[in-house]
C-alpha cells in the first residue's frame, strides 16, 4: 500500500496530511528525534515539532527520553483503530438520539407539510424492504394483524430468521393472529416469544385476508398477490389514530380468546 493511500486513510480518522506523514515515519523509525522525523518526512524541523506536539495532544505520539535528547515514538496502530471505532460508535449513538427526537421536532414545525406519503413495493424484494423498515422501529413495538402463512409463503425460510432478528433487536409485537396449524407449528419451533403480546382468534370467524402492521408513523399493508405487494402509508396523525383503533380491537380479541380458552378451544 502506498504512503499516499495510508495518508488519505488516516485523514479519515482525524489526522492532517502532515500528521499522517510524521506518524507513518515514526512507525518505521521507532523512537526518534524531531530532526530525523523531519528529514524522512520531507518537512522542516520547526514544522515537525509543531506536528509532533499536535500528535502528542491527540494521543497518537509519545515523547520519550534517549541519551539526553527529546525523542518521539508512535503509539500502536491498534490505538488508532480503537479510537476510530469509539468515535464511530459515538456518532451512531448521536444519530440514534437525533432520530428519536425527530417526531417531536417535526410536530413543532408549523410550516411542514403533514400530508401522508405513500410507498409501494412489489415482489419478494419489496417484502424484504418492508421488513428492514420495521427493524428501525423507534417505539420498539409493532401492532400487527397477520395470518403468518402469507409472509411465510412469500419469504420461505427467511421468515423464521426475520422473526428471530426482530426479537433480538428488542422489538416486540402486539398481535392478532388466527388460531391455526401454522401458528401451532410456529410455537413448536420456539418463534413465539414471552416479550410479545399475541392473541389468537378462531380461523372460522375471521379470514385475515391481508397483513397490517402499525409502528412509529407507518401503517403497512402486505398482500401475497402478484408474489407480494406492500403499501406503506406514512403519517404520524393517521398512525396514532390507527394505534388507538388497533388497541381497542386487540383488547376485544383478548376477551374473545379468554372465552374460547374457557371452552378449551384456543391455542
Amino acid at each position: 500500500m502506498t504512503t499516499e493511500t495510508l495518508v488519505s486513510k488516516l485523514q479519515l480518522v482525524g489526522f492532517s496530511a502532515k500528521e499522517a506523514r510524521i506518524y507513518i515515519v515514526l512507525l518505521s523509525l521507532g523512537s526518534s528525534p524531531a530532526s530525523a522525523c523531519a528529514s524522512k518526512a520531507g518537512v522542516n524541523r520547526s514544522s515537525a515539532y509543531v506536528v509532533l506536539r499536535s500528535l502528542e495532544v491527540k494521543g497518537f505520539v509519545k515523547e520519550t527520553g534517549a541519551q539526553g535528547r527529546r525523542h518521539f515514538k508512535a503509539v500502536s496502530p491498534d490505538v488508532i483503530f480503537q479510537r476510530a471505532h469509539d468515535v464511530a460508535l459515538q456518532h451512531q449513538r448521536n444519530l440514534e438520539e437525533v432520530e428519536s427526537i425527530l417526531p417531536a421536532l417535526k410536530g413543532m414545525n408549523t410550516e411542514e407539510d403533514h400530508s401522508p406519503t405513500i410507498e409501494m413495493y412489489q415482489g419478494k424484494e419489496g417484502v424484504r424492504t418492508a421488513i428492514r423498515g420495521t427493524r428501525k422501529c423507534r417505539e420498539k413495538i409493532i401492532r400487527l394483524i397477520s395470518s403468518g402463512e402469507r409472509m411465510h409463503h412469500i419469504l420461505g425460510e427467511e421468515f423464521d430468521d426475520s422473526v428471530k432478528q426482530r426479537a433480538q433487536m428488542g422489538i416486540k409485537t402486539r398481535s392478532i393472529h388466527p388460531d391455526n396449524e401454522f401458528f401451532r407449528d410456529i410455537a413448536n419451533r420456539g418463534l413465539l416469544f414471552d416479550m410479545d403480546e399475541d392473541v389468537f382468534l378462531s380461523n372460522n370467524d375471521f379470514s385475515f385476508p391481508a397483513d397490517v402492521a402499525i409502528y412509529d408513523d407507518t401503517i403497512r399493508y402486505i398482500s401475497d398477490q402478484s408474489g407480494g405487494l406492500v403499501i406503506n402509508v406514512k403519517s404520524q396523525k393517521i398512525a396514532d389514530v390507527m394505534k388507538e383503533l388497533f388497541d381497542l380491537a386487540w383488547n376485544e380479541a383478548k376477551r374473545l380468546q379468554k372465552n374460547r380458552t374457557r371452552k378449551g378451544r384456543s391455542l
